[in-house]
């Protein structure tokens, strides 16, 4: 339960940040095949990202905590996320195409609890990452629905899941991944939005994921596009610990 990740660190009533107006460029009608290649040709330009922001962890019995966090992410595999409140550390999280490694409270509860929020982020940071660091540069990628303003893409796996992606076709961004099972069924989504321009390049300011383990809410601020990384950024701590 994130209750008792920080003691006193509960919202009862949460009060999300208002949509902000998107000011984005837009691209005239073009084949399908041709937009998958602009959003995958302007993606590969985007080398790595560092950003300010406030990440809200919301589990399944509906109980909420809000933290300011730090991102760096050097697409496609590698993150770390940083999250505090009051100046108190709660997770550091650092990932690579190795695995996930995690530094939680000494405490046995809120370590136990902050290991499961952990879990859940690490899937967001990995799944994020990876999208925008070349899905649609893949072949693999085919187009499944082509109506008026929206296009969707998908790709399968070989275990027989497939990634289902919503792309807005006037701006070329992609606006909601939907991860589902050999069965058909829903089992994470990610959904970005509140997209701004920095130089060539656009990112998302607010990214939702929501799974069966509950929701993250990500609001980002003084984001940095293909600025400078820190050598040692992704090397995971001495004291942190790897996740399953």
């Amino acid at each position: 339960m994130i209750g008792g990740l920080v003691c006193g660190f509960i919202l009862v009533g949460l009060i999300g940040c208002a949509p902000s107006k998107e000011h984005l460029p837009t691209y005239p009608r073009m084949s399908d095949a041709e937009s998958i290649h602009t959003i995958a040709t302007r993606s590969e330009k985007i080398k790595s990202v560092t950003s300010e922001g406030l990440i809200t962890l919301r589990d399944s019995e509906g109980q909420t905590v809000r933290l300011d966090c730090v991102i760096v992410m050097r697409l496609p595999d590698e993150l770390r996320l940083r999250a505090w409140k009051f100046g108190q550390a709660v997770f550091d999280l650092t990932l690579t195409n190795q695995g996930a490694w995690l530094i939680a409270p000494e405490d046995p509860e809120q370590r136990a609890q902050v290991q499961t929020a952990g879990v859940s982020a690490a899937k967001l940071a990995r799944t994020w990452s990876v999208l925008a660091g070349g899905f649609f540069a893949d072949p693999k990628v085919k187009v499944v629905k082509s109506s008026g303003s929206e296009l969707v893409v998908s790709k399968a796996d070989e275990s027989g899941a497939n990634i289902f992606c919503e792309i807005d076709r006037r701006t070329l961004t992609p606006r909601k991944y939907r991860m589902t099972d050999d069965k058909g069924a829903t089992r994470f989504t990610l959904t970005l939005s509140r997209y701004a321009q920095f130089g060539d390049a656009v990112w998302p300011q607010r990214v939702v994921a929501i799974s069966d383990r509950g929701e993250i809410d990500i609001d980002l601020k003084s984001i940095e596009i293909n600025g400078e990384i820190p050598e040692l950024a992704f090397k995971p701590p001495r004291r942190a610990e790897k996740l399953p």
